[in-house]
């Protein structure tokens, strides 16, 4: 019939719709696991700058290695 697309095209028309969203997909799980990296690299500096504060406040004792004495620390 005029107009009315066969069943192969439909078939098509759907693999196409399929590989589409599929691609869409996966770009989708590649942003969400960068994103997620970057999180967590966030995450690692806030930890971070929390251990120096604690330390700057006298909350926590850092001691040198090998004379077991308290350290002395250097702050930017």
């Amino acid at each position: 019939m005029f107009g009315v697309p066969s069943i192969e095209e439909r078939i098509k028309k759907a693999q196409h719709n399929v590989d589409v969203y599929k691609s869409e997909l996966d770009k989708a799980v590649h942003n969400v696991k960068r994103y997620q990296g970057c999180l967590n690299k966030e995450l690692s500096r806030v930890g971070e700058l929390s251990l120096l504060k604690d330390v700057r406040d006298g909350k926590l004792l850092v001691l040198d290695l090998e004379s077991m004495e308290p350290a002395r620390i250097a702050f930017l």
